[in-house]
């Protein structure tokens, strides 16, 4: 049997970061975190492998760009999720971007396209 697919979450909000846990547990795979700072994210990707990954932009005042590069690196998809525009948004990354507020089944399909997951019924 394959191994549980996990998905790092890295958002500095407590309620948003508790419901993409719970939408990330819904699709069956395992959540790494939620990491709410920089620092935290890099502890958490130095200990566990991870799948796929969902990061905010803005971290305490800061770019999550440097732990998208080094999940680039690492050749760990991911996309963002923000409340900047568009427009705003470093393209070098070539991900997928989400525009907070966004719909929660939206962010599960592209989640479990990139994991090849089933959508949770109901």
């Amino acid at each position: 049997m394959p191994s549980r697919r996990s998905v790092f979450i890295l958002e500095d909000e407590p309620l948003i970061a508790a419901m993409l846990e719970e939408l990330v547990e819904e699709l069956g795979a395992e959540v790494v975190g939620p990491a709410c700072s920089l620092d935290r994210a890099r502890q958490l990707l130095e200990a566990k492998e991870i799948d796929f990954a969902i990061l905010d932009i803005n971290i305490e005042g800061e770019t999550s760009y440097p732990i998208a590069e080094d999940l680039r690196r690492r050749g760990a998809p991911f996309l963002f999720t923000t409340g900047y525009d568009a427009g705003e948004i470093d393209g070098r990354f070539g991900c997928p971007v989400i525009i907070k507020p966004f719909d929660p089944s939206f962010l599960q399909g592209i989640v479990a396209g990139q994991l090849g997951l089933p959508m949770p019924r109901g």
